[in-house]
């Protein structure tokens, strides 16, 4: 027996598809820059269709919440973790306070709200990118609610097809495939190479070539296939190699020059701490490491492989 969830997944589909919409609000808001209303759009499009998904009960809609609330959540801790470091100087200028300031200003307390500010700047942060996708993950993950969407829908969904940590690491790398196919089409397509960056043609078959390799081990994870496991690992080692050591060679907003950016937003760019020195390099490397562990932790649902005559 099982104690019926079916309200909980009304109500927390609502939420689901409303945040949908307000990506959907941000998507129209950015409607005249091309660049900057795809992935609102995109994010509202899925979490509507997430959400009416929980509102219907529907076993797909659940395993994929559950995978989108844990990258959520792992991705929000690494950010919020990683605040003071990304972005110094814009808490630097929250608590600048010019040497001019009055001396009554300060005994009523200027020094003390502004320090309110940056902690109350984190507070939010941590609520929107931890505590909400904590939220989701604690419901999702729910033996009831597992257990009241496979009431309503006996017969077995795509997303069961293998276990949930290898269906979301699949469709991870189902969208770095996506994103790198992106790369490939640009007509500023740049990719950094082990100290340079390659542009033009060059550079788009090498994107294309990792497509591929990120397609095949997409669709062999969702297979079972353990070999994807360790062609992907061994394919997200060299490209944070040859991306680490292309950093520590030069900045990235060189890539921004090489595209055509104005020198106005570059120079922009060049205060933004990880953009610059080995800010970037030492972000690609920290992103890496949880990536090239959870695919050793994966590790445990695929068979040992056989040994013929063993």
């Amino acid at each position: 027996m099982y104690r019926d969830r079916t309200l909980g997944l009304v109500v927390f589909g609502s939420f689901v598809a409303l945040a949908g919409l307000l990506f959907g609000v941000i998507a129209w808001w950015a409607h005249g820059n091309h660049g900057s209303v795809l992935k609102p759009a995109l994010l509202a499009v899925l979490f509507v269709g997430l959400g009416v998904g929980s509102i219907l009960q529907k076993r797909w809609a659940r395993a994929l919440i559950l995978i989108v609330s844990w990258s959520w959540l792992v991705l929000g801790a690494i950010c919020t973790s990683l605040f003071g470091f990304l972005f110094p100087d814009q808490i630097r200028d929250l608590l600048f306070i010019p040497t001019n300031t009055p001396q009554r200003d300060l005994d009523t307390g200027l020094r003390q709200a502004k320090i309110m500010s940056v902690i109350l700047l984190i507070i939010i942060l941590a609520g929107l990118l931890i505590a909400v996708p904590a939220v989701l993950v604690l419901f999702y993950r729910s033996a009831n609610v597992k257990a009241t969407c496979e009431a309503r829908n006996p017969r077995a969904s795509w997303t069961d097809a293998c276990p949930l940590p290898v269906l979301g690491a699949s469709l991870w790398i189902a969208c770095s495939s996506v994103t790198m196919g992106i790369g490939a089409l640009s007509r500023h397509s740049i990719f950094a190479a082990f100290g340079t960056f390659i542009v033009g043609p060059a550079s788009s078959l090498l994107y294309l070539l990792f497509v591929a390799i990120s397609g095949y081990c997409a669709w062999s994870l969702y297979k079972m296939d353990r070999r994807a496991l360790w062609l992907f690992a061994a394919t997200l080692i060299l490209l944070t190699v040859s991306s680490a050591i292309t950093y520590s060679r030069h900045d990235v907003t060189e890539i921004y020059a090489l595209m055509g950016y104005p020198a106005q937003k570059i120079a922009t760019m060049k205060q933004m701490r990880y953009l610059r020195g080995n800010g970037l390099r030492i972000t690609t490397i920290l992103t890496s490491i949880p990536a090239l562990g959870y695919l050793y932790y994966l590790r445990r649902y695929f068979p040992p492989v056989k040994i013929p005559g063993g």
